[in-house]
């Protein structure tokens, strides 16, 4: 015999009317639907959280290319003018690679690799040299490398802090008025001017210009420190140092007052160099 739909069997067993059958078929389709919808629900965190996982195995350094370092930090002593750093790589890939270009940032920078094609496991460095020039403080360039493996180059930072031949510690001055600064009375202050003296050489004078008329600034050197022009002087660990003494004088404008003193040193190697020591009355 053969075997009947659900429909008829319920309608000739149990005897469900038409009206019933309708009512259940579509509870049954309605009961379908919220399992589906709930599974789909539940499913959705586990894909979303699965995500990091892919993205925290993928690094900058992508490419057959892996980088030992990406970014180098020099100090240049006194009197250097070059600077250099190896930035040194393998090839993890299963192809040669070969370096297409180096493109630096700046004239200033400049990068060679000691080949151009690498071997699978093949390891190489590419050297970053940096020329000073006339520049000063902090110097921050970058060299893109490209390869035949196309993608995005990879960037090498180098980062150069020349340090300036004329400096001043510390280079503002504060005064209290109720206190330090007064109609009657002020209170001098002074700051230290220190000199590279294998940039500068000689210092044979210090300027000190008040940038406004309620200053009085001085600049001397301190006695017994080497290069004040002195004979016979031996150079200690304050060579080359001089003080600066600063004096504002009581006047009638509203706090706070800001100024600033101009220090100009001529020197024997680089000439007049120029500083600004700030002042201010609160």
């Amino acid at each position: 015999m053969a075997s009947l739909p659900l429909r008829q069997w319920l309608q000739l067993n149990l005897k469900f009317p038409d009206r019933v059958m309708h009512c259940c078929r579509h509870h049954l389709l309605g009961v379908i639907f919220c399992i589906g919808f709930s599974l789909t629900f539940l499913a959705a965190p586990a894909v979303a959280a699965a995500a990091p996982t892919d993205s925290a195995s993928m690094t900058a350094n992508a490419g057959p290319l892996r980088w030992e370092q990406q970014r180098a930090d020099l100090r240049l002593k006194a009197g250097e003018k070059t600077a250099s750093a190896i930035f040194s790589f393998v090839n993890t890939g299963a192809k040669p690679v070969r370096i297409t270009s180096v493109e630096s940032s700046c004239g200033c920078t400049a990068g060679k690799p000691d080949r151009e094609e690498y071997a699978p496991g093949e390891r190489g460095e590419l050297r970053a040299e940096f020329n000073a020039g006339s520049r000063r403080g902090v110097q921050s360039n970058w060299i893109d490398v490209r390869t035949d493996a196309g993608g995005e180059p990879v960037r090498l930072e180098f980062v150069v802090v020349i340090p300036d031949p004329l400096t001043a510690t510390p280079r503002m001055l504060t005064w209290a008025a109720a206190t330090e600064i007064t109609r009657t009375t002020t209170t001098p202050k002074t700051t230290r001017l220190h000199f590279d003296r294998l940039e500068t050489g000689r210092i044979e004078r210090v300027e000190a210009t008040p940038e406004a008329d309620w200053l009085r600034a001085e600049a001397v050197p301190p006695a017994g420190a080497a290069g004040t022009g002195v004979a016979g002087e031996t150079p200690d660990a304050n060579a080359g140092d001089w003080i600066l003494s600063v004096t504002p004088s009581w006047h009638e404008a509203a706090l706070p007052w800001r100024s600033a003193v101009t220090v100009t040193a001529h020197t024997e190697k680089l000439g007049p160099l120029k500083l600004r020591v700030f002042v201010v009355c609160r």
